[in-house]
């Protein structure tokens, strides 16, 4: 008898998939995100954490796969008081686990800045934005608009004369460009009070342009140049 069940019970731990065709299979599978959450002081839609889960709950589910985030310690925690608002930056771990072989697991670094007059609600509001963001790029998820890294900006909200039209040499900034940009202001600069308010005062004179409006400040300062066209890319 126990060499009959032998067999069948090795076939069955066959079947079990490895965790990177899960993975794959997840990518394959995800839906399109549409942007259809709106801050009206701002004038741009966005697609929130909500979302973000709703599309990819089930398939984690279906594929037995477990997600555990958290702090990562060994990085710096930092913090610091930019007028009345708190910003902070530091650095958030994912694992992601097959189920059904606890022991395959694959780890992730990534970093989390957010900003409110509020330092526990600037680190919430960090962790909130990094998570959404790296398990929308992570998994590949589509976003409809296609505006890359952070937000569209609204067409009714932009001046009719400044309405063109889309050509090679106005293509919108990339992620790369964006995050080449934050890490240029945030390492680079990062000593400077001075010149980061300089930097985010260039970037506020090119908003109007894409019929943003409103103060940039650090914590929307990644969505803005994300919207750039090129040739504003470079101009900074």
């Amino acid at each position: 008898m126990n060499q009959e069940k032998e067999p069948k019970k090795k076939k069955e731990e066959n079947k079990v998939s490895s965790i990177y065709l899960k993975l794959q299979r997840v990518q394959s599978e995800i839906k399109e995100l549409i942007r259809t959450e709106e801050n009206k002081a701002q004038r741009y839609f966005f697609f929130n954490e909500l979302q973000v889960l709703k599309h990819l709950k089930p398939l984690l589910d279906k594929n037995k796969l477990l997600i555990l985030a958290s702090d990562d310690e060994s990085k710096e925690f930092k913090q610091e008081k930019v007028d009345k608002f708190y910003l902070v930056q530091y650095w958030k771990r994912m694992e992601i686990i097959n189920a059904e072989l606890p022991e395959e697991k694959v780890s992730f670094s990534f970093v989390a800045i957010g900003q409110n007059n509020d330092p526990a609600k600037a680190k919430g509001s960090a962790e909130t934005y990094a998570l959404k963001y790296f398990l929308s790029k992570l998994f590949l998820i589509p976003v409809k608009d296609e505006m890359d890294p952070d937000y569209s900006p609204r067409e009714d909200y932009v001046p009719k004369e400044q309405v063109q039209n889309k050509t090679a040499s106005q293509k919108t900034t990339t992620s790369d460009q964006a995050q080449e940009l934050m890490n240029f202001f945030f390492k680079k600069r990062g000593d400077s009070r001075e010149i980061q308010t300089n930097f985010m005062k260039e970037v506020d004179k090119l908003m109007p342009k894409y019929g943003i409006v409103g103060e940039t400040v650090p914590a929307n300062l990644r969505g803005r140049v994300g919207s750039l066209k090129d040739e504003d890319y470079q101009s900074l």
